[in-house]
């Protein structure tokens, strides 16, 4: 019976140890996305996806960030 707790205890405390290191790094970094909508910022399909930029970023506590930009302010109009 000692032998089944000291085996218990080592698998709970490896186990923690685990859970704590993965974790840990995991909420250490947060991804940044740059997004780019055809549209300018006074339409709906624009605030749509800021929109859904806006819960992305609260629904992953801030790891996952996608910055939403208008219609022509990363790549000019007809450049490929």
């Amino acid at each position: 019976m000692s032998k089944r707790k000291t085996l218990l205890g080592v698998m709970l405390i490896a186990f923690m140890v685990t859970f704590l290191v993965t974790t840990g790094s995991s909420m250490a970094k947060s991804i940044t996305w740059r997004a780019t909508s055809v549209y300018g910022s006074g339409l709906q399909f624009y605030k749509s996806a800021a929109y859904f930029a806006e819960r992305v970023k609260t629904m992953s506590n801030g790891r996952l960030i996608i910055q939403m930009n208008t219609g022509g302010s990363i790549v000019p109009a007809f450049k490929e």
